[in-house]
């Protein structure tokens, strides 16, 4: 009895005060009053009554507190289920609410109507981390409820995750379209500028400056790439002083930086900024940028154009004024005429090249003491329907273009046709676009076919030699290690010093139609000589080109010229090239 009424007493200390309370306390009371009753009143009808019916009301105390436990378990677990239903709301809504703050609002509603309190305020704050962390201001019965203190817990980090995911959102679309060394906008970005601004029906011109560090590998190379970034990030920001809310300033990639400004000034407001930039970047960075060469586009609103098109315009006046040294140039008439005649000459170049239209001449290169041809140099020859064309005229857009690779494979296919029909080695022509292929080797290789490899003699520029000297060295190495001779042709025109030529990995040295003009002068004959006398101290075999009068032949022979090329002992022909001998006096053309 003494256990059981401990038992029943503890259950009424847990429930809440109040009536229902009261009530019970009262039955469990009647309850061991009618058993304390029933042992007093040893027999009789009462005591026996009072012995059968004494727990009545202590089993409806227990039946009404079973009742009401699981009524309250109903309650909590559809709470619960609430709870989870609201989690995953927000959960969802998290992904088309991009701002954190909205996200956080519905939040609080949520939890205002599940837990019924409707002060509760939501805090987005951030760790020393950068994470960010959600946290819930609620009244004291809300904070004492283990079930409502966990389904904040469940919104606030939603919230969290949701604002995380937010933060690194916006830095990586800032990444995709801003310069991580100078924190710029990029090309993605200015293209995007340029053609919202272009595109608008209520905007006015827009002037677009391409600019590009001049000699700027010469810093990386001369100072370390630490030096060179450091050079890049003051570049920017003297910009952006410059040219402060005018515009946008965006990297376009290397050390190039493009301006754009909307509802343009007038071209000379845009040169003289352009000549403030420039001052301001030279001055920033003294010693390492010594220039910039500036392109320079003003486009009128009533111009039909591509926005496209404003940003190359501007980089084809920045090519100009880089080639002729200009620093600003200007994108005007003249300029863009030039262009489309460029870009016309391309299109037939590639058009002639997949029709056939490239044909090869050879002209012969003979030993300068007996005149017997010892070689014959492959010339490539271009006539379309507009007729013949000079060299001068397609060699530099063809190497532009990329055509000027098939066209020398073209020439070496015909080259060993030339060798099989003459029984001469052939000379071919490498242009320093070709050059700066990594497979070139290879595929001469190709063109040529097995066999006779010592016949073929590939003539490099001393420019392109030098311009591109780490690949160009390793292709002309393989080359070499193959059996192909390699000639430096045109020299004299470039850079290169007599002290050179040993380390250059060259076979036979052809010297430019430059220093052959002046050979009948006292200094150019000294110089000729010198330059002779050196390439034959360094093994190589002297070719001397633009042999055109027979006092030019007789001087070059006795300098010790090995082999001469000119119009005097042959012009390129389709032909076998033909014997020369020496002119009759007074008649001033060779004999054949």
């Amino acid at each position: 009895v003494l256990l059981a009424l401990a038992y029943v007493v503890l259950g009424i200390r847990r429930m809440t005060a109040g009536a229902m309370r009261t009530a019970a306390a009262l039955a469990v009371a009647l309850s061991f009053g009618g058993l304390t009753a029933a042992f007093v009143i040893v027999s009789g009808p009462v005591a026996e009554l009072l012995t059968s019916l004494w727990a009545l009301p202590v089993v409806a105390v227990v039946i009404y507190g079973g009742v009401q436990h699981t009524r309250a378990s109903i309650a909590r677990s559809a709470r619960q289920k609430h709870m989870r239903d609201a989690v995953a709301a927000l959960t969802q809504a998290a992904w088309f609410d991009r701002d954190p703050e909205q996200l956080l609002e519905r939040a609080e509603v949520a939890a205002r109507a599940l837990l019924g309190a409707q002060d509760i305020e939501g805090r987005i704050t951030r760790t020393p981390r950068g994470a960010h962390h959600t946290s819930f201001a609620a009244p004291a019965e809300v904070t004492r409820d283990p079930q409502a203190t966990g389904f904040l817990d469940d919104l606030g980090q939603v919230v969290s995750a949701a604002a995380d995911r937010h933060d690194l959102s916006r830095r990586l679309r800032d990444a995709a379209e801003h310069d991580f060394l100078t924190g710029l906008p990029n090309r993605r970005r200015l293209d995007t500028y340029v053609s919202e601004h272009w595109e608008r029906e209520d905007a006015g011109g827009l002037a677009v400056l391409f600019c590009d560090l001049d000699a700027f590998k010469r810093v990386n190379e001369e100072f370390g790439h630490p030096t060179g970034d450091s050079v890049l990030q003051a570049t920017a920001r003297e910009m952006r002083e410059t040219v402060g809310d005018a515009g946008l300033v965006a990297r376009y990639g290397g050390d190039e930086f493009v301006i754009v400004l909307p509802d343009a000034p007038s071209v000379a407001e845009v040169v003289a900024l352009a000549r403030r930039i420039e001052d301001a970047v030279v001055a920033a960075s003294p010693g390492k940028v010594r220039s910039l060469s500036v392109g320079v586009l003003v486009a009128d609103r009533d111009e039909p154009r591509e926005a496209h098109s404003l940003v190359r315009d501007a980089d084809t006046a920045m090519f100009e004024a880089k080639r002729k040294g200009l620093g600003v140039r200007v994108f005007d008439a003249e300029l863009r005429a030039r262009v489309l005649r460029e870009i016309d000459l391309a299109r037939r170049i590639t058009r002639s090249v997949a029709e056939g239209e490239f044909d090869v001449h050879f002209q012969p290169i003979v030993d300068a003491t007996s005149l017997e041809v010892v070689a014959v140099e492959a010339l490539s020859r271009w006539v379309d329907e507009d007729g013949a064309h000079e060299p001068r005229e397609w060699v530099s857009a063809a190497e532009e273009s990329g055509q000027i690779i098939e066209i020398g494979i073209g020439v070496v296919r015909a080259a060993r046709r030339a060798l099989e029909l003459f029984a001469l080695p052939v000379g071919v022509n490498v242009s320093p676009r070709q050059l700066a292929e990594p497979d070139l080797a290879a595929r001469l290789l190709e063109a040529w076919g097995p066999g006779d490899r010592d016949k073929l003699i590939l003539e490099i520029t001393e420019t392109a030699l030098l311009d591109d000297l780490p690949l160009g060295v390793e292709t002309l190495q393989s080359l070499r290690a193959e059996g192909v001779r390699i000639a430096l042709d045109d020299f004299g025109t470039g850079y290169s010093t007599l002290t050179r030529l040993a380390n250059l990995p060259v076979d036979v040295l052809k010297v430019d139609r430059a220093l052959t003009g002046d050979v009948t002068t006292a200094r150019g004959c000294a110089v000729l000589r010198a330059v002779v006398d050196i390439a034959h101290a360094s093994g190589l075999e002297v070719v001397v080109e633009g042999i055109e009068t027979v006092e030019q032949l007789e001087i070059v022979r006795e300098l010790g010229a090995d082999r001469v090329q000119g119009f005097l002992v042959g012009r390129p022909a389709s032909h076998a090239p033909q014997r020369v001998r020496l002119p009759q006096a007074g008649s001033g053309r060779p004999q054949v």
